[in-house]
Parts: C-alpha cells; structure tokens; sequence
C-alpha cells in the first residue's frame, strides 16, 4: 500500500500495481497500523517508507511527494491542519 484515500462509504487503496476498495474507516486504519502511516490530509493517509519529502508550491499549498515506481513520483495534498505534523514526522524518518 502506497496511500489510502477515503470516499464516501470506502477507502481506495493505491498499490504500485493499481487501486483497490476497502470497506473500512481511516481512523480504524490509523489506530491499528500508526507505525505504517502517516495522515496527511483528513481523507488520506500515506505509508511512511514511501514518501521521498515535502513540496511547497507556487500557490502556497504543501504536497508530500510519494514513490510510485522507479521513475514515477506523486505529490498529495497535505492539509494546513496537518501540516505541522506532518513536518515533525518527516523529520524524525
């Protein structure tokens, strides 16, 4: 698992090798794996072995940027409300 994003009523679960449906909550997820994650945003979660850092954008929003594959990275959204968090987690990486 490379990150988990909340909808409605499921959670995407994005593989290197494509996504998948997860009836279960992100909170659930959190509390039982809270090594393996990291909540970046409140409908999303990101393991932390495969974030490779931060990304501040021209707009002023913050974005951790993911691992994907060999020459592929994907940056998500981190919220304001998380961010501070976000940044003392990464440190201590």
């Amino acid at each position: 698992m490379i990150y988990l994003l909340a909808d409605t009523k499921y959670i995407e679960v994005h593989t290197a090798n494509g996504a998948l449906l997860l009836e279960e909550s992100l909170v659930a997820l959190e509390e039982e794996f809270p090594a393996l994650f990291l909540r970046i945003h409140r409908n999303c979660l990101v393991a932390k072995h495969w974030i490779v850092g931060l990304q501040k954008l021209a707009s002023g929003e913050t974005q951790v940027n993911v691992k994907l594959g060999r020459d592929r990275i994907l940056g998500l959204d981190v919220s304001r409300r998380n961010l501070a968090m976000v940044k003392k987690q990464l440190a201590n990486l």
